[in-house]
Protein backbone atom coordinates (compact mmCIF):
# COMPACT_ATOMS: atom_id res chain seq x y z
CA UNK A 1 0.00 0.00 0.00
CA UNK A 2 1.34 3.04 -1.20
CA UNK A 3 1.53 6.26 1.31
CA UNK A 4 1.91 10.27 0.62
CA UNK A 5 4.82 12.39 2.68
CA UNK A 6 5.54 15.59 3.21
CA UNK A 7 9.10 16.25 2.35
CA UNK A 8 9.30 18.28 5.83
CA UNK A 9 8.83 14.85 6.98
CA UNK A 10 11.85 12.96 5.53
CA UNK A 11 14.14 15.35 7.57
CA UNK A 12 16.31 13.09 10.43
CA UNK A 13 14.36 10.20 8.70
CA UNK A 14 17.34 6.98 8.89
CA UNK A 15 18.73 6.21 5.49
CA UNK A 16 19.04 1.93 6.30
CA UNK A 17 21.20 -0.59 4.23
CA UNK A 18 19.49 -3.87 3.66
CA UNK A 19 21.90 -5.25 6.29
CA UNK A 20 20.20 -3.12 8.73
CA UNK A 21 23.02 -0.73 9.27
CA UNK A 22 21.70 2.85 9.92
CA UNK A 23 24.44 4.54 7.58
CA UNK A 24 23.40 8.00 7.88
CA UNK A 25 19.94 10.15 8.24
CA UNK A 26 18.04 12.18 5.47
CA UNK A 27 19.33 15.82 5.34
CA UNK A 28 17.79 17.71 2.35
CA UNK A 29 15.58 15.99 -0.41
CA UNK A 30 16.93 16.97 -3.96
CA UNK A 31 14.48 17.41 -6.38
CA UNK A 32 14.94 16.87 -10.44
CA UNK A 33 13.19 20.20 -11.81
CA UNK A 34 12.43 18.34 -15.66
CA UNK A 35 10.41 15.82 -14.46
CA UNK A 36 9.16 16.71 -11.12
CA UNK A 37 11.28 13.59 -9.18
CA UNK A 38 13.14 13.43 -6.43
CA UNK A 39 16.70 13.32 -7.78
CA UNK A 40 18.50 12.24 -4.27
CA UNK A 41 19.46 13.38 -0.76
CA UNK A 42 21.63 15.07 1.07
CA UNK A 43 22.54 13.56 4.27
CA UNK A 44 23.56 14.08 7.45
CA UNK A 45 25.73 11.86 10.57
CA UNK A 46 23.53 9.84 13.16
CA UNK A 47 23.44 11.10 16.47
CA UNK A 48 22.81 14.54 18.44
CA UNK A 49 26.68 16.02 17.22
CA UNK A 50 26.82 14.81 13.87
CA UNK A 51 26.67 16.93 11.48
CA UNK A 52 26.35 16.98 7.45
CA UNK A 53 28.20 14.31 5.43
CA UNK A 54 30.78 14.80 2.44
CA UNK A 55 28.49 11.94 0.63
CA UNK A 56 25.18 12.24 -0.98
CA UNK A 57 22.42 9.35 -1.50
CA UNK A 58 21.57 9.97 -5.12
CA UNK A 59 17.72 8.10 -6.24
CA UNK A 60 19.12 5.28 -8.19
CA UNK A 61 20.67 4.52 -5.28
CA UNK A 62 17.34 3.97 -3.29
CA UNK A 63 16.02 0.58 -2.80
CA UNK A 64 12.36 2.26 -0.89
CA UNK A 65 11.22 5.08 0.65
CA UNK A 66 9.49 4.14 3.57
CA UNK A 67 7.40 5.47 6.38
CA UNK A 68 10.23 4.87 9.21
CA UNK A 69 13.65 4.82 6.96
CA UNK A 70 14.94 5.38 3.53
CA UNK A 71 16.30 1.82 2.57
CA UNK A 72 19.19 1.46 0.32
CA UNK A 73 21.14 -2.16 -1.06
CA UNK A 74 24.63 -1.03 0.84
CA UNK A 75 26.59 2.04 1.46
CA UNK A 76 28.27 1.88 -2.02
CA UNK A 77 25.44 3.64 -3.42
CA UNK A 78 26.78 6.62 -1.76
CA UNK A 79 28.29 9.64 -4.44
CA UNK A 80 29.84 12.65 -3.68
CA UNK A 81 27.25 15.29 -1.78
CA UNK A 82 28.17 17.81 -4.40
CA UNK A 83 27.06 15.51 -7.24
CA UNK A 84 23.74 14.87 -6.09
CA UNK A 85 22.80 18.49 -4.88
CA UNK A 86 24.38 20.10 -8.34
CA UNK A 87 22.99 18.10 -11.03
CA UNK A 88 22.57 19.68 -14.13
CA UNK A 89 18.38 19.86 -13.70
CA UNK A 90 18.32 18.94 -9.74
CA UNK A 91 17.26 22.34 -7.78
CA UNK A 92 18.15 21.62 -4.40
CA UNK A 93 14.45 21.71 -2.25
CA UNK A 94 11.02 23.44 -2.75
CA UNK A 95 11.99 26.38 -0.12
CA UNK A 96 8.74 27.37 1.90
CA UNK A 97 7.17 30.45 0.16
CA UNK A 98 8.06 29.04 -3.54
CA UNK A 99 5.49 31.01 -6.04
CA UNK A 100 2.99 28.37 -7.85
CA UNK A 101 2.62 29.92 -11.35
CA UNK A 102 -0.07 28.77 -13.86
CA UNK A 103 1.05 28.52 -18.14
CA UNK A 104 -1.36 31.17 -18.49
CA UNK A 105 0.70 33.67 -15.69
CA UNK A 106 -1.34 33.55 -12.58
CA UNK A 107 -0.16 32.87 -9.34
CA UNK A 108 -2.35 30.82 -7.39
CA UNK A 109 -0.30 30.82 -4.23
CA UNK A 110 2.91 29.95 -2.35
CA UNK A 111 4.61 26.02 -1.41
CA UNK A 112 4.17 25.40 2.16
CA UNK A 113 5.51 21.42 1.36
CA UNK A 114 5.81 18.76 -1.70
CA UNK A 115 4.27 15.89 -1.50
CA UNK A 116 6.12 12.67 -2.32
CA UNK A 117 5.25 8.95 -2.54
CA UNK A 118 6.24 6.39 -0.91
CA UNK A 119 8.28 3.56 -3.03
CA UNK A 120 10.62 3.20 -5.34
CA UNK A 121 9.28 5.88 -7.94
CA UNK A 122 10.71 8.67 -6.25
CA UNK A 123 7.38 10.75 -7.78
CA UNK A 124 6.46 14.05 -7.03
CA UNK A 125 2.24 13.69 -6.91
CA UNK A 126 1.39 17.09 -5.19
CA UNK A 127 2.52 20.11 -3.42
CA UNK A 128 1.00 22.01 0.11
CA UNK A 129 0.11 25.81 -0.52
CA UNK A 130 -0.87 28.27 0.66
CA UNK A 131 -3.68 29.43 -1.71
CA UNK A 132 -4.89 32.85 -3.11
CA UNK A 133 -7.99 34.56 -3.94
CA UNK A 134 -7.25 33.15 -7.64
CA UNK A 135 -8.32 29.99 -6.28
CA UNK A 136 -10.96 31.21 -4.29
CA UNK A 137 -9.54 30.21 -1.09
CA UNK A 138 -7.59 33.61 0.31
CA UNK A 139 -4.76 32.19 2.68
CA UNK A 140 -6.10 28.79 2.81
CA UNK A 141 -3.94 25.92 3.02
CA UNK A 142 -5.09 23.37 0.44
CA UNK A 143 -3.29 20.14 -1.66
CA UNK A 144 -2.59 20.82 -5.58
CA UNK A 145 -2.08 17.33 -7.30
CA UNK A 146 0.42 17.26 -9.61
CA UNK A 147 -0.71 14.39 -12.19
CA UNK A 148 2.28 15.09 -14.46
CA UNK A 149 5.70 16.06 -14.60
CA UNK A 150 5.88 20.12 -14.03
CA UNK A 151 8.33 22.30 -14.42
CA UNK A 152 9.96 23.72 -11.23
CA UNK A 153 13.01 25.35 -10.14
CA UNK A 154 14.49 26.93 -6.74
CA UNK A 155 11.57 29.96 -6.76
CA UNK A 156 9.28 28.94 -9.04
CA UNK A 157 6.42 25.64 -9.42
CA UNK A 158 4.62 25.84 -12.89
CA UNK A 159 1.71 24.18 -13.88
CA UNK A 160 -1.09 23.71 -16.11
CA UNK A 161 -4.02 26.09 -15.41
CA UNK A 162 -6.58 23.05 -15.88
CA UNK A 163 -4.62 21.48 -12.89
CA UNK A 164 -5.42 24.02 -10.80
CA UNK A 165 -8.76 22.57 -10.76
CA UNK A 166 -7.30 19.29 -8.71
CA UNK A 167 -7.30 20.44 -5.29
CA UNK A 168 -7.69 18.56 -2.18
CA UNK A 169 -8.13 19.08 1.71
CA UNK A 170 -5.50 16.41 2.79
CA UNK A 171 -3.08 13.74 1.94
CA UNK A 172 -5.90 11.01 1.92
CA UNK A 173 -8.00 13.10 -0.47
CA UNK A 174 -4.97 13.99 -2.45
CA UNK A 175 -3.97 10.68 -3.11
CA UNK A 176 -8.04 10.09 -3.93
CA UNK A 177 -7.58 12.98 -6.81
CA UNK A 178 -4.77 11.57 -8.27
CA UNK A 179 -5.59 7.91 -8.44
CA UNK A 180 -8.88 9.33 -10.42
CA UNK A 181 -6.64 11.38 -12.77
CA UNK A 182 -4.43 8.96 -13.48
CA UNK A 183 -7.44 6.38 -14.33
CA UNK A 184 -8.81 9.00 -16.31
CA UNK A 185 -5.51 9.32 -18.28
CA UNK A 186 -5.00 5.49 -18.79
CA UNK A 187 -8.57 4.92 -19.87
CA UNK A 188 -7.82 7.97 -22.32
CA UNK A 189 -4.34 6.62 -23.52
CA UNK A 190 -6.26 3.47 -24.32
CA UNK A 191 -9.27 5.02 -26.86
CA UNK A 192 -6.73 7.06 -27.91
CA UNK A 193 -5.92 4.93 -31.07
CA UNK A 194 -9.25 4.21 -32.09
CA UNK A 195 -10.48 7.88 -31.27
CA UNK A 196 -7.81 9.14 -33.87
CA UNK A 197 -8.79 6.56 -36.20
CA UNK A 198 -11.99 7.57 -36.22
CA UNK A 199 -11.58 10.93 -35.99
CA UNK A 200 -9.06 11.58 -38.94
CA UNK A 201 -11.61 11.85 -42.14
CA UNK A 202 -13.43 14.54 -39.95
CA UNK A 203 -10.09 16.17 -38.84
CA UNK A 204 -9.23 16.60 -42.08
CA UNK A 205 -12.36 17.84 -43.36
CA UNK A 206 -11.85 20.71 -40.42
CA UNK A 207 -8.58 21.35 -40.85
CA UNK A 208 -9.64 22.48 -44.44
CA UNK A 209 -12.69 24.72 -43.11
CA UNK A 210 -10.32 25.84 -40.49
CA UNK A 211 -8.20 26.81 -43.57
CA UNK A 212 -10.87 28.48 -45.82
CA UNK A 213 -12.26 30.61 -42.36
CA UNK A 214 -8.43 31.64 -41.91
CA UNK A 215 -8.02 32.72 -45.89
CA UNK A 216 -11.41 34.80 -44.93
CA UNK A 217 -10.73 36.13 -41.62
CA UNK A 218 -6.74 37.34 -43.24
CA UNK A 219 -8.14 39.30 -46.06
CA UNK A 220 -10.44 41.64 -43.08
CA UNK A 221 -6.90 41.63 -41.13
CA UNK A 222 -8.05 39.57 -38.67
CA UNK A 223 -6.40 35.91 -38.81
CA UNK A 224 -2.96 36.98 -36.86
CA UNK A 225 -3.74 35.45 -33.31
CA UNK A 226 -6.25 34.38 -30.41
CA UNK A 227 -7.22 37.66 -28.75
CA UNK A 228 -6.65 38.54 -25.09
CA UNK A 229 -7.28 40.74 -22.57
CA UNK A 230 -6.69 44.42 -22.61
CA UNK A 231 -3.64 45.54 -20.51
CA UNK A 232 -1.48 48.95 -20.38
CA UNK A 233 2.07 49.06 -20.45
CA UNK A 234 2.44 50.64 -16.86
CA UNK A 235 1.04 47.20 -15.89
CA UNK A 236 3.21 45.09 -17.76
CA UNK A 237 6.70 46.39 -16.79
CA UNK A 238 8.31 45.07 -13.97
CA UNK A 239 6.47 42.02 -14.52
CA UNK A 240 8.25 38.35 -14.24
CA UNK A 241 9.30 36.47 -17.69
CA UNK A 242 9.35 32.95 -16.77
CA UNK A 243 10.31 29.84 -18.79
CA UNK A 244 7.71 27.30 -19.40
CA UNK A 245 9.94 24.57 -20.34
CA UNK A 246 11.76 24.58 -16.99
CA UNK A 247 10.30 27.44 -14.56
CA UNK A 248 13.54 29.68 -14.81
CA UNK A 249 12.93 32.98 -14.06
CA UNK A 250 14.71 35.04 -17.13
CA UNK A 251 14.08 38.71 -15.91
CA UNK A 252 11.54 41.29 -15.54
CA UNK A 253 9.51 43.34 -18.40
CA UNK A 254 11.99 46.73 -18.86
CA UNK A 255 10.00 47.98 -22.29
CA UNK A 256 8.21 47.04 -25.42
CA UNK A 257 9.76 46.31 -29.55
CA UNK A 258 7.26 48.04 -31.53
CA UNK A 259 6.68 47.15 -35.34
CA UNK A 260 4.62 50.40 -36.98
CA UNK A 261 4.49 48.77 -40.55
CA UNK A 262 1.23 48.60 -42.03
CA UNK A 263 1.67 45.27 -44.47
CA UNK A 264 -1.53 44.94 -46.71
CA UNK A 265 -4.89 44.07 -44.96
CA UNK A 266 -2.63 44.40 -41.03
CA UNK A 267 -3.69 48.19 -39.91
CA UNK A 268 -2.49 47.98 -36.10
CA UNK A 269 0.76 48.35 -34.80
CA UNK A 270 1.97 45.03 -32.90
CA UNK A 271 4.37 44.31 -30.51
CA UNK A 272 7.35 42.90 -31.85
CA UNK A 273 9.46 41.66 -28.41
CA UNK A 274 9.42 42.25 -25.19
CA UNK A 275 13.47 43.78 -23.40
CA UNK A 276 14.42 42.53 -20.45
CA UNK A 277 15.77 43.89 -17.32
CA UNK A 278 18.08 41.48 -14.72
CA UNK A 279 18.12 39.09 -17.79
CA UNK A 280 19.19 35.48 -16.48
CA UNK A 281 20.28 34.56 -19.94
CA UNK A 282 22.27 35.98 -22.60
CA UNK A 283 19.36 37.42 -24.43
CA UNK A 284 17.78 40.55 -23.16
CA UNK A 285 15.34 40.75 -26.10
CA UNK A 286 12.36 37.97 -26.36
CA UNK A 287 10.51 37.39 -29.84
CA UNK A 288 6.51 38.29 -29.02
CA UNK A 289 6.09 34.98 -31.48
CA UNK A 290 7.96 33.31 -28.64
CA UNK A 291 5.59 34.78 -25.81
CA UNK A 292 2.81 31.63 -24.85
CA UNK A 293 0.44 34.00 -22.18
CA UNK A 294 0.57 37.68 -20.18
CA UNK A 295 -0.87 36.50 -17.26
CA UNK A 296 -1.64 39.36 -14.09
CA UNK A 297 1.35 38.04 -12.52
CA UNK A 298 4.11 37.02 -15.02
CA UNK A 299 4.70 36.64 -19.01
CA UNK A 300 5.38 33.08 -19.66
CA UNK A 301 7.67 32.16 -22.45
CA UNK A 302 7.31 29.10 -24.68
CA UNK A 303 10.48 28.90 -26.60
CA UNK A 304 13.09 26.28 -25.87
CA UNK A 305 15.28 29.44 -25.53
CA UNK A 306 14.45 32.52 -25.78
CA UNK A 307 14.82 34.58 -29.43
CA UNK A 308 17.66 37.64 -29.45
CA UNK A 309 16.11 40.34 -31.39
CA UNK A 310 18.95 42.24 -30.35
CA UNK A 311 20.73 43.55 -26.73
CA UNK A 312 19.44 46.21 -24.53
CA UNK A 313 21.53 49.04 -26.42
CA UNK A 314 20.41 48.08 -29.79
CA UNK A 315 18.67 51.15 -31.22
CA UNK A 316 15.19 49.06 -31.42
CA UNK A 317 15.01 47.94 -27.74
CA UNK A 318 16.56 51.54 -26.75
CA UNK A 319 13.57 52.84 -28.03
CA UNK A 320 11.17 50.76 -26.49
CA UNK A 321 12.48 51.28 -23.32
CA UNK A 322 11.67 55.35 -23.54
CA UNK A 323 8.39 54.84 -25.27
CA UNK A 324 6.65 56.41 -21.76
CA UNK A 325 7.16 60.01 -22.02
CA UNK A 326 8.24 60.28 -25.28
CA UNK A 327 7.05 63.17 -27.74
CA UNK A 328 3.30 62.28 -29.22
CA UNK A 329 3.56 64.07 -33.06
CA UNK A 330 0.96 63.74 -35.77
CA UNK A 331 1.70 62.96 -39.11
CA UNK A 332 0.96 67.06 -40.04
CA UNK A 333 3.64 68.02 -37.45
CA UNK A 334 1.82 69.13 -34.40
CA UNK A 335 3.40 67.87 -30.88
CA UNK A 336 0.01 66.39 -29.21
CA UNK A 337 1.90 65.71 -25.83
CA UNK A 338 3.61 62.94 -24.61
CA UNK A 339 2.94 59.02 -24.94
CA UNK A 340 1.58 58.20 -20.70
CA UNK A 341 0.73 54.47 -22.09
CA UNK A 342 -0.24 52.12 -24.16
CA UNK A 343 -2.87 49.43 -24.76
CA UNK A 344 -2.47 46.22 -25.99
CA UNK A 345 -4.15 42.95 -26.74
CA UNK A 346 -2.58 40.40 -24.43
CA UNK A 347 -3.33 37.45 -27.29
CA UNK A 348 -1.97 38.89 -30.84
CA UNK A 349 0.35 42.06 -28.86
CA UNK A 350 -1.82 44.29 -30.93
CA UNK A 351 -1.58 47.78 -30.09
CA UNK A 352 -5.16 48.57 -29.87
CA UNK A 353 -4.59 52.55 -27.75
CA UNK A 354 -2.22 55.30 -26.76
CA UNK A 355 -3.39 57.63 -23.90
CA UNK A 356 -1.28 61.25 -24.06
CA UNK A 357 -0.14 63.22 -21.56
CA UNK A 358 -3.29 65.03 -22.66
CA UNK A 359 -5.90 62.57 -22.08
CA UNK A 360 -6.45 62.35 -25.92
CA UNK A 361 -7.27 58.44 -26.50
CA UNK A 362 -5.62 58.15 -29.39
CA UNK A 363 -6.46 54.50 -31.64
CA UNK A 364 -3.45 52.33 -32.59
CA UNK A 365 -4.01 51.98 -35.75
CA UNK A 366 -2.86 55.55 -36.56
CA UNK A 367 0.81 54.77 -35.11
CA UNK A 368 2.62 55.22 -37.96
CA UNK A 369 6.34 55.50 -37.27
CA UNK A 370 8.56 54.83 -34.22
CA UNK A 371 11.53 57.30 -33.81
CA UNK A 372 14.60 58.20 -31.35
CA UNK A 373 12.99 61.55 -31.72
CA UNK A 374 9.19 60.86 -31.16
CA UNK A 375 6.20 58.40 -31.65
CA UNK A 376 4.20 59.57 -35.11
CA UNK A 377 0.06 59.29 -35.22
CA UNK A 378 -2.20 59.82 -38.63
CA UNK A 379 -4.24 63.46 -37.88
CA UNK A 380 -7.34 62.24 -38.05
CA UNK A 381 -6.95 58.91 -34.45
CA UNK A 382 -8.20 61.14 -31.19
CA UNK A 383 -11.45 59.14 -30.08
CA UNK A 384 -12.36 60.48 -27.00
Amino acid sequence: MRELYLVSELAKRPVVTLGGEAVAQIKDTVFDGGSARVAGFTLAGRGIFSGPLHRGLPWTGVHALGPDALMIPDADVLADRAAVASGAEAAAGLVHGTKVLTDRGVAVGTVLDVVVVSGRSGEVVGVKIASNEALGHHERDVYLALPGPVAMTGDTVLVPAEDTENLAADRVQLDHVVARLRAVETAGRGAEGAAERGAEGSARRGIESQHDMRKGEEAEGAGDGEQGVMMVLTQLLGRSVVDAAGAARLGTVDGLVLDASHDPGRSHSRIAALCLRDAKTEDEVIAWADIHAVGPDAVIVTADRPVSLGTADSPAASESQSLLGKRLLTDLGHDIGTLDDLTFDTGTGRVERLTSSRGEQLAGERLIGIGTYALVVNVVNVVN
